[in-house]
């Protein structure tokens, strides 16, 4: 199964891009954040999913496995899980992230004051005053991944196409499927 998580901060343009991916590819199904809440449901959900054949392609709006270790930090609490669990699931499966991450962080900054965000007004307050530690753990997870070998794509909405990004997604599927999901 081919797994693409769409990661990043709050207010960064993931759903706006997941809509745009949607109507690229014959996806075998999009999940987005309102899915299951508990981590042992995500974890469950996400066991499925690695399992499923390589045929099949998931989009997937944010994973516990990326997000649990970043929002703790900011919003001062433990993490359900520790980030070692997390890292060591993100190996059970082979899947892309794409990282939207703007590089213009007062943008970013910008769209949490605009109400750009389907989060509370809370949680993007605290957000935004966060943005520097939140952006900075983001980058250092992102190359962490990168590192332990999860495919990574910094995706820059602002300033990169999209067809550049669906070539992007089609070159890993031809890299580790051998084909095409156009």
């Amino acid at each position: 199964m081919a797994l693409v998580i769409v990661e990043g901060p709050d207010g960064s343009g993931k759903s706006t891009l997941i809509e745009s991916l949607k109507a690229s590819f014959k996806w075998a199904g999009v999940f987005v954040s309102a899915g299951p809440k508990s981590f042992e449901d995500q974890a469950a959900r996400y066991k499925v999913l690695c399992n499923l054949p390589e045929q099949e392609l998931f989009l997937s709006d944010r994973s516990f496995l990326y997000g649990e270790e970043v929002y703790p930090k900011i919003f001062n609490r433990d993490p359900k899980w520790s980030v070692e669990r997390l890292r060591k699931m993100r190996l059970d499966c082979r899947h892309l992230v794409i990282y939207t991450r703007l590089e213009d962080d007062a943008y970013l900054t910008d769209r949490m004051v605009d109400g750009k965000s389907h989060k509370s007004a809370e949680h993007m307050d605290q957000v935004r005053k966060s943005t520097g530690i939140l952006l900075d753990a983001y980058d250092d997870m992102m190359v962490d991944a990168l590192v332990s070998g999860v495919s990574v794509i910094k995706y820059d909405w602002e300033n990169n196409p999209l067809r550049e990004l669906i070539e992007d997604i089609n070159n890993w599927r031809n890299f580790h499927y051998g084909q095409s999901i156009t």
